[in-house]
């Protein structure tokens, strides 16, 4: 039986998964099932989930319902308390963009192994960093699939 890995996934990769934006992201989340891997949320990503499926009034019927449903999914794992106590001027990465925050905190209070983002501007560059730091691999979706098969 494979690990429980962590994973923190950005809101955009959330947002393509749940048919906001055509993209392949599913093949994400079903490549988390299939590697018994666990997606990590709190509430502010939850929030920041929904802001990012809302975006520009568009917001398709089903979206929710799956967010809904993903998150009370036993392949979820919780972070509320821990990110709560954590300061950003703990987070040794310096992160330019404040919206990226909650997606750091959360993967470094939960300790997780992955961190998948299409953000290659603040995020993606600093994948040194958070393996140094933080033991924390930041792929994009497809480095993600690739490296899991």
């Amino acid at each position: 039986m494979q690990s429980k890995e962590r994973v923190v996934v950005d809101a955009y990769i959330i947002k393509g998964a749940l048919g906001v934006e055509y993209h392949r992201y599913d093949e994400v989340f079903l490549t988390m099932q299939k590697r018994n891997h666990i997606l990590i949320i709190n509430s502010k990503l939850v929030e920041k989930y929904s802001k990012a499926i809302r975006c520009n009034d568009y917001a398709p019927r089903g979206a929710m319902p799956k967010l809904i449903e993903l998150c009370s999914s036993d392949k979820v794992a919780s972070v509320d308390e821990g990110i709560e106590k954590m300061e950003e001027s703990n987070i040794k990465i310096k992160i330019e963009d404040e919206d990226d925050i909650p997606f750091v905190k959360a993967a470094i209070a939960a300790r997780a192994k992955y961190f998948i983002t299409e953000d290659g501007k603040h995020l993606l560059p600093k994948k040194e960093e958070f393996k140094r730091e933080y033991q924390i691999e930041v792929l994009t979706p497809e480095e993600y699939i690739k490296e899991q098969t």
